[in-house]
């Protein structure tokens, strides 16, 4: 494709569908990525830290940041609010790499598990 001179490659991104009645599908997916997934403290307070920062009322298992509406300076402050409020230390590109919900749970947890290895990562 050609814009003002300029050679521009093509992109694709996803479409959203509509139901027949013209009705989006509901943006929750209730199903945890992870079955069997504990709603524990630590999941209750990153899907708390979720939602307060992209100002939802709740945040589901299968939803993801970024789908929600969720932007790079959006994840600084998580990853700082989840190390701030559960202890734990991961990398900015680890929302990135995990955006779903339950996804981020589970790095969240194995940074709990092992956090000599999460710093390590840091540096």
């Amino acid at each position: 494709m050609e814009l003002h001179g300029t050679t521009v490659g093509h992109a694709s991104a996803p479409v959203e569908t509509v139901s027949d009645s013209g009705e989006r599908p509901d943006r929750h997916d209730s199903t945890p990525l992870h079955e069997g997934q504990p709603v524990d403290a630590c999941h209750t307070a990153v899907a708390r830290i979720w939602a307060e920062v992209l100002d939802l009322d709740e945040v589901a298992p299968g939803d993801d940041f970024f789908d929600l509406g969720g932007v790079s300076l959006q994840v600084i402050t998580v990853i700082r609010r989840t190390r701030a409020e559960l202890g734990v230390q991961l990398r900015t590109q680890t929302l990135f790499d995990a955006s779903r919900l339950g996804d981020f749970v589970a790095c969240v947890r194995a940074a709990e598990a092992a956090p000599d290895a999460a710093t390590e990562r840091l540096r």
